[in-house]
């Protein structure tokens, strides 16, 4: 994600999973573009989002050896992991974005609570600011 981040640039992440379901999904990209409004009416100079929905299969973590994460354990159930990165130019917009970042990931594990498709390891936030 860092490729798209100019030399100058600032950039935020947050990542949440969640259970594999369709209408968590389409929750997700609403709350994702609930965001996006509200970014834009700030008009944030140079502003590149990004939203990745990336399917984590069962067989792809339970291979035998244990995890860290734990995801060794896990059922037969698809996750998926929801990364929302944002790249923009100045420092006053730092804190505005930081806070968008979170309250969108926050949103995504409201749908997923709403849904009943919660996982355990959820809403994590990084900066290279």
């Amino acid at each position: 994600m860092n490729v798209a981040n100019p030399p100058d640039g600032r950039q935020v992440f947050a990542t949440t999973t969640i259970k594999n379901d369709l209408a968590t999904l389409t929750g997700a990209h609403a709350a994702d573009c609930y965001s996006i409004a509200s970014i834009r009416r700030v008009n944030v100079k140079s502003l590149v989002l990004t939203l990745v929905l990336q399917l984590l299969l069962p067989d792809w973590v339970r291979k035998g050896d244990a995890s860290r994460l734990g995801l060794h354990n896990c059922t037969q159930e698809f996750l998926v992991i929801i990364n929302h990165t944002s790249n923009w130019v100045e420092h006053l917009d730092d804190d505005f974005i930081k806070t968008t970042t979170r309250c969108v990931v926050e949103r995504f594990d409201a749908v997923a609570a709403a849904n009943e498709r919660v996982h355990r390891h959820r809403c994590g936030m990084a900066k290279a600011i």
